[in-house]
């Protein structure tokens, strides 16, 4: 079992935060005392607090530069094909 304190500010991290729950990609973005803030991300983007100490099942990988570059077009890609499509949607009401 791991704690959120291994991670570092402003790296992206693929995790499972539970034993049999899904794999999140996860960005710090800063770190208190005893505090760290993160952005989960999925559609929609969510931040969150969590004690350094808190269990967390598994860090899976820290992700490269290149990767993390590869992954936002692809994520932006995704968010602009979502966003569209809720756009279509509202115009059909």
């Amino acid at each position: 079992m791991f704690s959120y304190r291994l991670m570092e500010t402003g790296r992206y991290y693929l995790v499972r935060e539970y034993e049999h729950g899904p794999i999140q990609l996860l960005q710090v973005m800063m770190q208190t005392d005893r505090c760290m803030l993160f952005q989960r991300y999925g559609i929609p983007l969510e931040l969150e607090w969590r004690m350094l100490e808190d269990p967390i099942h598994e860090i899976i990988e820290c992700l490269s530069d290149e990767q993390v570059t590869m992954w936002k077009h692809s994520f932006r890609s995704y968010e602009d094909a979502y966003l569209r499509s809720e756009d279509a949607d509202e115009e059909e009401d």
